[in-house]
């Protein structure tokens, strides 16, 4: 029993939470999301962006908030974005 339950153990990706507040936002949303990945142009050094969007932005009413970052550190989102 105890072997089961250090195999499940690691078989958890890296980043899985392990606290209630983690836990509570880490799974998928109630949105499909669309990634467009270097869709648009540009920023002040012509460097590309990705978008990330609910698939059916605005369906229904709903007016979803808009959220940026920058990453900072150089890394780009597909390093940074989880799976």
């Amino acid at each position: 029993m105890l072997f089961a339950s250090m195999v499940l153990v690691s078989c958890k990706p890296p980043n899985y939470p392990t606290k209630p507040i983690e836990l509570k936002y880490y799974g998928a949303g109630p949105w499909t999301v669309t990634v467009a990945v270097g869709a648009e142009c540009c920023d002040s050094s012509g460097d590309k962006f990705d978008l990330y969007y609910p698939t059916n932005l605005g369906q229904n009413g709903f007016q979803h908030p808009v959220l940026t970052w920058g990453n900072g550190t150089v890394p780009s989102p597909a390093i940074t974005r989880f799976s």
